[in-house]
């Protein structure tokens, strides 16, 4: 009497679409043995993959056969497609059972092998399976882009959306909880004041986690404002369509931070602005002198008509006429002044430390770039590979989604380094232009134009006290200008050394817009 391995195997797939069952596999498989009087020596068991030979138990099988050589003289299983769906992988397999005096039989699609032309219809029971995967594979695949093109998004909610169904039963996201740090993130980027990465750490303190990479992914989206983006397939362009979602930002915003990330928005980290009266336009920088606390401004009654005052709201009765404040802060602008020579050095400065870190940056862009080719022709290699039939359906869209994340990652890195402001040198002479004449253009501007001065040149408050107006804390780059420029005076030699002094103050492209901070 012949001994036998029954190898039943099912995945979740194949069971939920097309009924397949372990039990029903193993009660046909004991009925044969027990019609064809072959005993069972040992029953294995997988609720796995048939993408490879390596599975759980089916490396069970191979070790109890080496192990009981001679003991065994089948393997039985129901059809070819459980013992596997790749006919490569399938032929090497049998040669390696065949050697070890094992003959394979599919109970339901008998088979002699050692028949040379029964090969050939081998072949056909192999290739069925992977030419069906294949067809199901690009029903799908048309089928989303069907989908997407009706503006429907079928593939993983975005952050900020979550998978439902509508009335119909089909696929739509529609706005979650994070949705509020989408719309947040936008609305800050579009302001142009606060760095990308320092709008994602404040997102990630309030609860929003998301990494510097898919962050930067995330907010260049198109999603967001109500539109999806179809990448090229094969005759097919690239094409923007409208979504059927409900957006979270206009489209106006979205396209407003794409021009912020480009360098084209003419919004580079502006100070902050106080609201309030024109009258009172040092309000919210003013520190009184007897608590420490903020001043306000408003006027009072008296004879004659009303009189503006700054004063403190603590209870210590401090009082100031706006005119003697206003007349003291025009002549502290007055003494931060320096000669139009500096402006040519400071420039020199900048756009020699630009144009270093421009080598750095274009090297970084050049090495990710070689990268982005170099994954681009293992992903085309892959493809070749999966027409070939040398990889199965599910490593080849494993490694796929892999090599996809890479480029995007690499993509993301690229476009980061690229973010530079193009017109440095206008802003440059602008802001070299406002120094000179720093307190002609305070006393020309409106009250917006002289809080954002006021709040570029004192990082702390101001305090008015005998008659004179006063602060500790000073714009580094604004302070060591005007340091220079009073050294000059005393000494016309000596601006190598100056120059060096001012390059420690430019600052570092990195991954944001390369702009002058003093936010003039």
């Amino acid at each position: 009497m012949e001994r036998a391995i029954l190898y039943t195997r099912v995945s979740t797939d194949e069971q939920a679409e097309k009924g397949y069952s372990l039990a029903d596999q193993k009660d046909k498989l004991l009925r044969y043995c027990n019609d064809h009087n072959i005993e069972v020596a040992a029953i294995f068991v997988e609720d796995h993959s048939a993408k490879t030979f390596n599975r759980p138990e089916f490396s069970k099988l191979l070790d109890y056969i080496k192990n009981h050589k001679g003991q065994v003289q089948q393997l039985l299983f129901h059809k070819w497609d459980r013992f596997s769906r790749n006919a490569t992988d399938s032929f090497i397999m049998i040669r390696q059972l065949e050697k070890l005096n094992i003959r394979l039989c599919a109970i339901e699609q008998p088979l002699d092998l050692r028949i040379p032309e029964n090969k050939m219809i081998l072949a056909i029971y192999l290739t069925s399976p992977e030419i069906e995967n294949d067809r199901r594979s690009m029903n799908v695949t048309n089928g989303m882009r069907r989908a997407m093109k009706q503006g429907r998004w079928v593939c993983t909610a975005p952050r900020g959306y979550s998978n439902k169904r509508d009335e119909f039963n089909k696929p739509i996201i529609v706005p979650n909880i994070d949705a509020r740090f989408i719309q947040k993130a936008f609305t800050e980027l579009a302001k142009g004041i606060m760095p990308i990465d320092q709008i994602r750490r404040e997102l990630n303190k309030d609860g929003f986690v998301c990494s510097r990479t898919n962050f930067f992914r995330l907010i260049k989206n198109p999603v967001y404002c109500g539109k999806i983006q179809l990448k090229a397939n094969h005759d097919e362009e690239p094409i923007l369509v409208d979504a059927i979602h409900e957006p979270l930002i206009s489209e106006e915003l979205f396209y407003e931070v794409q021009n912020v990330l480009s360098g084209r928005s003419a919004k580079n980290n502006q100070p902050k602005v106080h609201k309030g009266n024109s009258s009172f336009p040092l309000r919210g920088f003013l520190e009184c002198p007897r608590c420490g606390k903020k001043l306000t401004g408003s006027a009072s009654k008296g004879n004659g008509g009303k009189y503006p005052y700054y004063h403190c709201l603590n209870g210590c009765a401090e009082r100031i006429k706006v005119e003697e404040v206003h007349k003291g802060v025009g002549e502290l602008l007055k003494s931060y002044s320096f000669k139009p020579e500096i402006r040519e050095l400071f420039r020199n400065v900048v756009m020699d430390s630009i144009n270093e870190s421009k080598v750095d940056r274009n090297t970084r862009i050049s090495n990710v770039n070689t990268e982005i080719e170099k994954t681009r022709k293992r992903l085309d290699s892959l493809q070749n590979k999966y027409i070939d039939n040398e990889i199965d359906k599910e490593d080849f869209y494993q490694l796929k989604a892999k090599y996809t994340s890479t480029i995007n990652d690499l993509t993301s890195k690229k476009e980061e380094a690229r973010i530079i402001t193009n017109d440095i040198s206008v802003q440059l002479n602008f802001c070299m232009g406002i120094l000179e004449n720093l307190s002609g253009f305070y006393e020309n501007a409106d009250l917006a134009g002289k809080q954002r001065i006021l709040g570029s040149i004192f990082t702390g408050n101001l305090i008015f006290s005998e008659k004179k107006v006063r602060t500790t804390k000073v714009n580094e780059v604004v302070s060591l200008l005007v340091n220079v420029s009073k050294d000059s005076e005393k000494k016309k030699t000596g601006q190598s050394k100056k120059k060096i002094e001012l390059s420690r103050w430019v600052i570092s492209e990195g991954l944001e817009p390369s702009t002058l901070r003093t936010g003039i």
